[in-house]
């Protein structure tokens, strides 16, 4: 989830515009989650992403991981590589 949720973010900035993009292949370029504190991973959790930047491509997403409490878990960021259909 950690790896498909920021791809979708940025996926759908683009089909804002470009509709096209909506069933285009990407591919993640670099990928970072730093944990902060212990948690259940079969709980229940909020993730939070917003895209920071698209262009040439690329896209850069944002995020961060809320447990069931509130509690600010995990931040996650993830660079995505989408090519514009021929």
């Amino acid at each position: 989830m950690s790896d498909d949720l920021p791809t979708d973010c940025v996926r759908s900035t683009l089909v804002v515009d470009r509709p096209e993009f909506e069933s285009v292949p990407a591919a993640s370029l670099d990928h970072t989650i730093w944990f902060h504190r212990p948690f259940r991973a079969d709980r229940w959790h909020l993730h939070d992403f917003t895209c920071h930047h698209v262009s040439n491509s690329r896209g850069l997403a944002v995020g961060h991981v809320f447990s069931e409490s509130g509690e600010h878990v995990a931040s996650i960021s993830q660079e995505v590589l989408i090519r514009a259909p021929r």
